[in-house]
């Protein structure tokens, strides 16, 4: 047997909605509990299209929850430095979407968190 991967989402637009979301629910032992979208409206109408537990208008609030292991983000690149490195401080693996980052000092500043953390994927997709 093996462990359930409990994954958060942080953006659920076209690309997660349409790819990221469908394909980590055909992964056996993968449950997407958690979406953080722009709005709750937004953030609900996912979570009731795809049978996700819970949603919220707060990423924080997704990187905050002790119970996932892993944290796909998928919004606009000014907000993946801050997002990955949150998500790498609370102890949690991170799916990024490309674009990385902003710049590559934000790109720098990102492998350096992420150094600091061996033991976790950071990975842009």
């Amino acid at each position: 047997m093996y462990e359930r991967i409990k994954v958060g989402i942080i953006g659920a637009g076209a690309n997660t909605t349409l790819k990221h979301i469908p394909l980590l629910q055909k992964i056996p032992g993968v449950e997407v509990v958690s979406v953080a979208n722009r709005s709750v409206k937004s953030s609900s109408a996912v979570a009731s299209q795809f049978e996700i537990k819970n949603y919220y208008d707060n990423w924080l609030k997704v990187i905050e929850d002790s119970s996932l292991d892993a944290i796909v983000i998928g919004t606009w690149p000014y907000l993946h430095k801050t997002l990955t490195i949150e998500a790498l401080q609370s102890g949690k693996h991170v799916l990024c979407e490309a674009r990385m980052c902003m710049n590559s000092l934000e790109a720098e500043e990102m492998l350096s968190c992420s150094k600091k953390h061996p033991k976790l994927i950071a990975q842009i997709v």
